[in-house]
């Protein structure tokens, strides 16, 4: 304790005390538990030839009535060109949407901790 301050041993230790609680709140938030998985990622890759993708849409099998996770690019995923989705290990739903409204979709696909990477082509159309 510093002399001369005028302050007791209480609020020095109360000082030193709330000095350390900041660091010790911040590891306590960044340490992931153990029951969050790894995140792994969808590749998909526009292998229609001609066509463009302006969607990517996600959603988890047993989320059956839930709305769709979107990834909308900035402008369109041309032929040959992929994109990168982080996501947790999971059974999906997975949908594209061209840019003429047409849907190309897999269902129930297992997205493991290596990853999934997704070709879409015209064999994967919806009627």
């Amino acid at each position: 304790m510093p002399e001369g301050r005028g302050i007791s041993r209480v609020e020095w230790g109360m000082m030193k005390a709330l000095s350390i609680f900041p660091a010790a709140l911040l590891l306590a938030c960044a340490t992931p538990t153990e029951n969050e998985p790894e995140p792994t990622y969808l590749t998909c890759v526009n292998g229609l030839r001609g066509y463009n993708i302006v969607e990517v849409n996600w959603r988890k099998t047993i989320d059956w009535d839930s709305d769709w996770y979107t990834y909308s690019r900035y402008g369109k995923l041309e032929p040959g060109e992929s994109v990168k989705i982080e996501l947790e290990p999971d059974n999906y739903n997975l949908r594209c949407i061209g840019e003429m409204g047409a849907k190309y979709a897999r269902y129930n696909v297992e997205i493991t901790a290596d990853g999934y990477t997704w070709e879409v082509t015209l064999d994967d159309k919806e009627e």
